[in-house]
């Protein structure tokens, strides 16, 4: 009882406390890492996902990427937004997978952290799992236009997919529509920029 009150009085102390010095039970690892990003606090989340072979396995309570489709690496983007292009359901089980070199484990692991990074635009958090899983230049390249293929972010985390050499004409997985032609299409002038500044061969 006690312990839980000083948890309920110190959530960003206590709590966090109790989840990264103790990974003895289902789920509990798997949580620290919801808990970490969903508080933006990528300097934990930098910690805790190299410790992952360091945890027992049933702490990590994973299972295997065996279809795609039943595992629904999907959703919808954040209700506060405006613009439909962040709207649309959006599948990352691909880009996970890609992302973790195929390792399923790791991919299904990484599956709720990542998309509330992505669905909030945590650009801290977002940089981290790139920086930590890719294994060099080309594979962040392709990580970042992978992910520009699928959806369309506001300029910060967009400018940041550019810097780790997103290819600025990617084109929507989908439509073919590339990003200049969407950013105009939601009107936001900062991604324009951002995106012409960045190499962009295509005129509007």
């Amino acid at each position: 009882m006690h312990s839980q009150d000083r948890t309920t009085r110190h959530p960003d102390g206590a709590r966090e406390l109790y989840f990264f010095s103790i990974f003895k039970e289902p789920g509990t690892y798997s949580e620290a890492l919801m808990l970490v990003t969903s508080r933006r606090r990528a300097e934990m989340l930098r910690y805790l996902l190299p410790i992952r072979a360091t945890i027992r396995p049933e702490a990590l309570f994973v299972q295997p990427l065996e279809n795609k489709a039943e595992e629904q690496l999907t959703f919808r983007g954040p209700s506060k937004r405006k613009f439909k292009a962040l709207d649309q359901i959006v599948d990352y089980t691909d880009v996970l997978l890609e992302l973790s070199q195929h390792d399923t484990q790791v991919a299904r692991l990484n599956k709720e952290p990542f998309r509330e990074a992505m669905q909030n635009e945590h650009v801290e958090c977002v940089r981290v799992f790139i920086d930590l899983f890719t294994k060099d230049d080309r594979h962040r390249a392709a990580i970042c236009t992978h992910l520009l293929s699928l959806t369309l972010p506001h300029v910060e985390l967009l400018t940041y997919f550019l810097s780790q050499g997103a290819d600025p004409d990617t084109q929507h997985f989908e439509t073919g529509e590339i990003l200049l032609h969407r950013a105009a299409a939601r009107g936001d002038e900062s991604a324009l920029r951002a995106i012409l500044s960045s190499g962009s061969q295509v005129s509007l």
